[in-house]
């Protein structure tokens, strides 16, 4: 994998959030970033630090290692969403190390945060976006209201959730290409 496109594990970002004292999820957090990514291509770290320190106040608590941590994080989410071989992943807990609630938890804060992002960023713009990206806007609202709930996953389950992030990394993608200042060598992306 190229070193561009190495985000900070998930719960390394957790960890920098959890110190700066914030209830804020890493996944809310990195959806925050991929949505006002998608409104504004040239993002500055700046631009997006402020507006994490002003959304969520705890953040201007960060240490330097946090700042460090959230700065490689918008470095690789970046080049992720340019790359042209879509190397983007939404940043969600490993399966692993987390139960399968508490991934879908996480991603419906990744999609919150992506929706509050490209609206913060972009409002006056998703109108104009395409019928394929302008569905998957609303899917992204319904992804974070959905709930999980059983003691013991199975294993469609775990397959079902695996289909919804791929849903959601492509469509940000979409989303990302959709706004993206075109070319007259450009095609537009669809979602399948």
């Amino acid at each position: 994998m190229n070193d561009r496109f190495r985000t900070p594990p998930f719960d390394e970002i957790q960890t920098t959030l959890s110190r700066a004292g914030s209830l804020s999820q890493a996944a809310e957090v990195h959806g925050l970033l991929v949505g006002m990514y998608c409104a504004d291509q040239s993002l500055s770290m700046h631009r997006w630090l402020g507006v994490l320190q002003q959304e969520l106040s705890d953040v201007a608590a960060l240490q330097a290692d946090g700042r460090v941590q959230l700065e490689s994080l918008f470095t690789a989410t970046g080049a992720a969403l340019a790359d042209e071989t879509f190397g983007f992943e939404p940043l969600l807990p490993d399966a692993d190390d987390s139960a399968l609630d508490e991934r879908a938890e996480a991603l419906g804060a990744w999609c919150q945060g992506f929706i509050y992002g490209l609206g913060r960023e972009a409002a006056d713009r998703i109108d104009a976006l395409g019928a394929d990206a302008r569905e998957y806007l609303e899917d992204l609202r319904e992804i974070a209201q959905v709930g999980f709930d059983a003691d013991e996953p199975s294993d469609d389950d775990e397959t079902a959730y695996a289909e919804v992030v791929e849903y959601v990394r492509m469509g940000a993608l979409l989303v990302h290409a959709s706004l993206a200042p075109r070319t007259t060598h450009d095609a537009p992306v669809q979602l399948q």
